[in-house]
């Protein structure tokens, strides 16, 4: 059976409970028999861990414990729109956070060092793509370093040494770009997060995919 995102409340103005189930009827029976009050199904709709992780990172204003959650308005008139399009809508922001938190987890990296890379990545994408005189290739050479390493710093997977980056900063400025050190560091991480995080929205169609072809063989 096919897993499914569910949401289940309790009386008439109780807690909702945002969970997945591949057998709900038997979550339902576990539900009664805790619980004195008829549990409701306001939703349904086809999801697994994933959605039902997005679900709780979306509304993590609302959460109470667990997998239950205040049955705000904003809560409320989701579960509505849910029921009316027989599917969870699409949500690229709470998709791109869910994809942060499990980088963050899997590297076992603090949240300012991501942001840092995404943050840089964005410096360094917007002086090479797309309507630059400097392609990735010639980047490369200008500074010294392999093409796979360039492709790391693009795809913010990791970040360059401080002496690299006044090497970077270096051949900027021998063309007359000499702002390249000040945007790097000139951003609270803290404060522009989800502006650093929207940068990295249309990166790859930024850049020039061929390119990065190459220098994944590189």
């Amino acid at each position: 059976m096919k897993s499914k995102v569910y949401f289940i409340r309790f009386g008439v103005a109780g807690p909702i409970k945002i969970g997945h189930s591949t057998n709900l009827p038997g979550r339902m029976s576990h539900l009664r028999i805790a619980h004195h009050e008829e549990p409701v199904v306001l939703a349904m709709v086809p999801g697994g861990a994933m959605a039902e992780k997005m679900l709780h990172i979306k509304f993590a204003a609302e959460h109470m414990k667990g997998e239950w959650f205040a049955p705000s308005d904003k809560l409320l008139t989701y579960i509505s729109e849910v029921e009316s399009l027989g599917h969870l809508p699409e949500d690229k922001a709470t998709a791109d956070k869910l994809r942060l938190d499990q980088m963050i987890a899997t590297a076992g990296l603090d949240n300012e060092l991501i942001l840092f890379r995404h943050h840089l990545a964005a410096c360094l994408r917007k002086r090479l793509y797309p309507h630059s005189k400097w392609s990735a290739l010639a980047f490369s050479r200008g500074i010294g370093m392999d093409m796979k390493s360039v492709g790391n710093w693009l795809r913010a997977s990791h970040e360059p040494k401080a002496s690299t980056l006044l090497r970077i900063h270096r051949f900027f400025s021998a063309a007359g770009d000499t702002s390249f050190l000040t945007d790097v560091y000139s951003v609270d991480l803290g404060k522009q997060a989800k502006a650093i995080l929207k940068s990295t929205e249309k990166a790859m169609s930024d850049i020039d995919i061929e390119e990065l072809q190459a220098l994944d063989g590189a």
